[in-house]
């Protein structure tokens, strides 16, 4: 077995066999990603969603980093979900029952434009995952633990400038 290859049960797999199925899938998805910008002509659905999700996870355990990876590259549902499940616990609602809380429908309350808001989900997504490419596994464990805090006081930060904004032309 050589330096750059570890063993995934009977299988041995090299850091050359991951880049190369991370690099397909990135062309498949950003083959993709033009159709399915706002506004869509095509939507991947439920079937899309848990694909791109199963190989996120695929390929965060073929890696080395594994959690801080898939924590880091998931921040913003993963925060968006502890958000939502927290409020309509306290507020005394089911965590499981639908509402317009989730930080894009607040956002869209405030007046951004889907545009704007797709473009912001993936600057956020593009800081966070290319921060990785500079960072040891220890610091992208404290990334992806720290991203959440880091987002949930940006979207408070941003809520609460448009709120004030909104009160100052009123």
């Amino acid at each position: 077995m050589g330096y750059f290859a570890h063993r995934v049960g009977a299988y041995e797999v090299s850091v050359v066999h991951v880049a190369r199925f991370a690099y397909l899938c990135s062309g498949i998805f950003a083959g993709f990603f033009f159709w399915s910008f706002y506004p869509q002509k095509i939507m991947p659905g439920y079937a899309g969603g848990t694909l791109a999700g199963y190989l996120l996870g695929f390929l965060s355990l073929l890696s080395y980093t594994k959690v801080g990876t898939l924590g880091v590259v998931l921040a913003i549902p993963i925060t968006d979900a502890c958000y939502v499940m927290t409020r309509r616990v306290f507020s005394g609602k089911s965590p499981l029952q639908g509402d317009a809380g989730h930080f894009h429908h607040r956002l869209l309350a405030a007046g951004w434009g889907r545009r704007r808001i797709s473009l912001f989900y993936l600057f956020v997504s593009l800081l966070f995952g290319s921060s990785l490419l500079f960072l040891e596994t220890t610091g992208e464990k404290l990334l992806a633990f720290f991203s959440v805090f880091i987002l949930l006081g940006l979207f408070i930060w941003i809520l609460q400038t448009i709120s004030q904004t909104a009160q100052k032309s009123s």
